[in-house]
């Protein structure tokens, strides 16, 4: 029987679900026409991904992932660093650590990565920083919707075409 995942207070739950499809633009149309969503202004940004590792994968064998994100939206580019940690559940939903910070530009930042308690057990000397290496990248639109419910929760239902 599988373990439920209760976050704590502040937390986020993420669920994540691919939806297969011939015609991803009628999917998106459909979506939005549900009555909860049609209500609500949708917000489109263009999303950009480098994720590194070290050649050897460390990151992979840990459980663990390290990405820039460069999203264009309203104004000037935003580029962010995210460093995700294994964590419960499986594949659709998952709770995990993940720690995201703005950064100047199209470079990783070690200090950011030291403020992240797995970082320092993962890397305690930065060796494993000075072998990573960018190791894939994507790129896609993300339309998102924010729901927020009367309890002050808020749902935000994200579909990536890419």
């Amino acid at each position: 029987m599988p373990s439920a995942i209760q976050p704590g207070p502040g937390a986020e739950l993420e669920i994540k679900l691919a939806l297969p499809t011939m015609d991803p633009a009628g999917l998106a149309r459909q979506l939005a026409r549900l009555p909860v969503l049609a209500r609500r202004t949708p917000l489109r940004k263009q999303v950009c991904n480098i994720y590194y590792d070290t050649p050897d994968g460390a990151l992979q064998a840990h459980r663990m992932a390290l990405r820039l994100r460069r999203v264009d939206g309203p104004g000037a580019p935003r580029w962010l660093q995210t460093f995700k940690t294994g964590g419960g559940g499986d594949s659709a939903l998952s709770l995990r650590g993940e720690w995201e910070v703005p950064v100047p530009g199209p470079a990783l930042d070690p200090a950011a990565l030291r403020a992240a308690p797995h970082w320092l057990r993962l890397d305690p000397d930065g060796t494993v920083f000075a072998a990573l290496e960018a190791y894939f990248s994507t790129a896609f639109e993300r339309t998102t919707w924010t729901v927020r419910r009367r309890d002050g929760s808020a749902i935000e239902v994200a579909l990536d075409l890419g």
